[in-house]
């Protein structure tokens, strides 16, 4: 990616923090059609996500398309669990919702410091509602399915890593700007319109039906 496309990022974005930064972005160059050398980025599927993130208008769905034909091989060779493939994204899954959950406790404490009477009383409120945000945009889901995570493959670990990464990253932001934390918690949201806009929703409803249909088998049989 050429340089001057990625003006909108700065690069104290990425130094501050170093640790995505060096795993996601990669310094390289290019000619141009006069022959000069350029600066120019080489990135990962997390980098190209977080850069996608950050556009809006026209320049969004360019990046969409992109972001599309960049990874659409990647979705018709699904990984299915079990692999080192599979291992690997959900080690790093497992990684990152600790940095979420780490981050969302971190929000709490912001929010009941500006007041919040419901974060202060109910404090698992704000986990649950961000679970459920992003259960519900990507996979539809409605409740929270035991073992989930267990059971999905690669690309869908994938994805989820980096919807909570987004709404980590939305979250330390905004406090650090100083926002209202109800309008924090409306900019998450809008961060995970954004990257569903991407990568679209995957249908795991299945995985409901089957868990009410284990607890149905399970009933005891009535003495009526």
């Amino acid at each position: 990616m050429r340089a001057g496309e990625l003006k909108f990022l700065s690069e104290s974005e990425i130094s501050e923090h170093k640790e995505f930064g060096l795993l996601n972005f990669g310094e390289t160059s290019y000619l141009d059609s006069t022959g000069r050398t350029l600066k120019a980025y080489e990135m990962t599927r997390d980098g190209l996500s977080y850069v996608t993130m950050k556009c809006s208008g026209p320049r969004a769905t360019i990046w969409r398309i992109r972001y599309i034909k960049a990874f659409n091989l990647l979705e018709a060779q699904v990984i299915q669990r079990g692999t080192p493939e599979w291992e690997a994204a959900r080690i790093s899954g497992k990684q990152q919702r600790r940095e979420v959950t780490d981050t969302i406790q971190k929000f709490i404490d912001y929010a009941v410091a500006q007041g919040s009477n419901g974060y202060k009383t109910n404090p698992s409120l704000a986990y649950s509602n961000i679970s459920k945000a992003i259960n519900k945009a990507l996979f539809m889901l409605s409740h929270v399915v035991p073992g989930f995570r267990d059971r999905i493959d690669a690309m869908d670990l994938s994805n989820l890593k980096i919807a909570e990464r987004g709404i980590q990253k939305t979250l330390e932001d905004n406090m650090n700007h100083n926002l209202h934390y109800k309008d924090i918690y409306r900019n998450c949201k809008i961060t995970l319109d954004n990257y569903i806009a991407i990568v679209g929703t995957t249908d795991k409803r299945g995985f409901l039906l089957e868990r009410q249909s284990s607890k149905k088998a399970n009933l005891p049989s009535s003495s009526c």
